[in-house]
């Protein structure tokens, strides 16, 4: 099932990866960011965020500050939770 949710999340992360590989450079601020996220049917809800500064590769990780927050299923899980994640920089 946790695997379930990181497809899951993943394909409702895909539009905002997208935003950030077709968007212009961010500047270089201490700024956190925080996005909300759902399914069209709001099974999975969640938030994820990261410092502006880290993102300036495009790709941030969870050694960078990621975080994520979801809901599914009536479960709450974390970036902690996947299995795969990675605390590579």
């Amino acid at each position: 099932m946790t695997n379930s949710i990181f497809k899951k999340l993943a394909a409702a992360t895909v539009g905002t990866a997208l935003i950030f590989s077709l968007g212009e450079t961010i500047p270089a601020r201490a700024a956190t960011l925080t996005y909300n996220f759902s399914n069209d049917d709001k099974t999975l809800i969640g938030t994820f965020s990261f410092d502006q500064a880290a993102a300036d590769d495009q790709e941030v990780t969870i050694a960078e500050g990621l975080k994520i927050s979801a809901s599914y299923g009536g479960q709450s899980y974390t970036e902690a939770d996947d299995p795969l994640a990675s605390d590579k920089s």
